[in-house]
């Protein structure tokens, strides 16, 4: 077994990752552990080094970055074949760690190579794959745009900050949404969420109840609604408290399915992960027991209520 860090040296502060090859030199070492670093160097490196990466040997390869870098590494890793995934999560976001109780322990070198191996879920989004969530409307537009704002503040007060940003223009798309090939909803929409994992955005809550290993990805579709109106509910959706809070049972659709496929008037924006594609059909997928993700030792599942 061959452990193999991929480092993106400009995720989040970039402090955790100057301070950890030394780390993992020293431990590696003495522990008599065959390893590997190597640093990204530009955006999609950690996809094609992954994928092309010599397939005699079994590798666990360990995503060193934030959303985007494990991102990479997943789909990397789904080309493939004979190998495992871990992340250290030290990003502007963080997102698909919140899954998870000690979210500190993926930074512990320790619990990391002691980790264990548990199959989780994929979403493949026409010809990628999503670890946490792919997002459409108002969501996607921030993200795009919060880029803008991480240089200045956290993660979490970026994506806010984009979001008023993304306010001030037209909200909204016309789509026809067909679920497990049964369900079809048809409507406007100002944002649509996809999910394997719970947040997005650096802690906003639109899927508290998904489960990564359970085959079933949910989705949150929110129909127009005034700006007055979004400013007030805001801040109970980010903490995901809009699945049990009356005020949104008018302006949301809540679904759990295995498929999706959405069509619009106009080519829109997709969000995998971070990554973006236009499209005017988009097909999201359950792919279960896709690919064994590592979790550090003591680590378990939080609950969010």
């Amino acid at each position: 077994m061959k452990f193999v860090f991929i480092i993106n040296p400009i995720a989040g502060k970039g402090q955790f990752q100057k301070e950890l090859p030394k780390i993992i030199q020293g431990f590696c070492t003495n522990e008599k552990i065959s390893w590997e670093i190597y640093i990204t160097k530009s955006i999609h490196d950690a996809l094609i080094f992954v994928k092309n990466y010599p397939k005699n040997q079994t590798v666990r390869f360990y995503a060193v970055g934030g959303d985007g870098t494990l991102n990479e590494v997943i789909n990397g890793a789904m080309n493939h074949g004979n190998c495992e995934v871990g992340f250290f999560p030290c990003g502007s976001g963080n997102d698909f760690a919140r899954i998870f109780q000690n979210p500190e322990y993926f930074l512990d070198l320790k619990r990391q190579l002691n980790a264990t191996t548990h199959q989780i879920d994929l979403i493949k989004a026409n010809h990628s794959y999503a670890i946490n969530m792919c997002n459409m409307g108002l969501d996607a537009q921030t993200a795009a745009d919060v880029h803008r704002f991480t240089k200045f503040m956290p993660g979490t007060m970026a994506y806010s900050v984009s979001l008023l940003n993304s306010l001030v223009h037209k909200m909204g798309f016309d789509a026809t949404v067909t679920l497990d090939d049964e369900e079809v909803i048809k409507g406007t929409f100002i944002l649509a969420t996809f999910a394997n994992g719970i947040a997005y955005g650096g802690g906003y809550y639109s899927a508290p109840k998904a489960e990564y290993d359970d085959g079933l990805m949910d989705v949150c579709l929110i129909q127009p609604v005034s700006r007055l109106i979004i400013a007030k509910l805001l801040n109970a959706y980010k903490n995901g408290q809009h699945l049990s809070d009356e005020r949104f049972k008018k302006y949301m659709l809540y679904r759990r399915c295995k498929k999706v496929v959405v069509e619009t008037t106009k080519p829109q924006m997709l969000c995998i992960d971070g990554e973006f594609i236009t499209s005017a059909q988009n097909t999201m997928e359950i792919i279960p027991k896709a690919i064994p993700l590592l979790l550090p030792q003591g680590a378990t599942i939080a609950k969010i209520t």
